[in-house]
């Protein structure tokens, strides 16, 4: 470590973390950062499905089971380990089919239920891009609204080119 000269500039590192976390914390984003994550949540999954609570509780304990019940969401590289298996956990409905496929990458799932995972998780993005639009149209401070279009086209990014396959 050397000695700080008077007007000399000093840098500092904040750590790798994803907008969200450096919005709340130090009230700033870093545009296009690579650490960036969109968070999913549980009711962002089960809003494309009409499930009972008791259904809801019972997939929510398997996720627990099966070390899936946290971290949903998407990164520049796609859904989330966790989202996908709790994605299997969901979608999938036999027990020994789950187990065969869900630490298997989505694209050897079995066909019908690759597609009807594929449209669940399309309409996912689908329903948070059209909320984030919705909120940055409302929004007029430059960070929220610089934040959300980064959200924005990163699930776009994701959506285009269907990172979770």
């Amino acid at each position: 470590m050397s000695d700080i000269k008077q007007k000399e500039e000093v840098y500092i590192s904040y750590g790798s973390h994803s907008d969200t976390f450096l919005l709340i914390e130090y009230g700033f984003i870093a545009r296009n950062n690579e650490n960036n994550f969109v968070d999913f949540t549980l009711d962002d999954i089960f809003e494309s499905l009409s499930l009972s609570e008791e259904n809801k509780k019972s997939i929510r304990s398997k996720s627990v089971n099966f070390g899936c019940s946290s971290g949903f969401g998407l990164n520049f590289d796609g859904l989330t380990w966790s989202t996908v298996r709790f994605c299997a956990i969901t979608f999938i409905p036999s027990r020994d089919c789950l187990e065969q496929f869900i630490y298997k990458s989505l694209n050897l799932w079995p066909e019908q239920i690759q597609s009807w995972t594929n449209q669940r998780i399309e309409e996912i993005l689908n329903k948070k891009i059209k909320i984030f639009k919705k909120s940055r149209e409302k929004i007029g401070e430059p960070i929220l609204r610089d934040y959300l279009e980064d959200q924005i086209n990163m699930m776009t990014h994701s959506f285009n080119l269907k990172l979770w396959e």
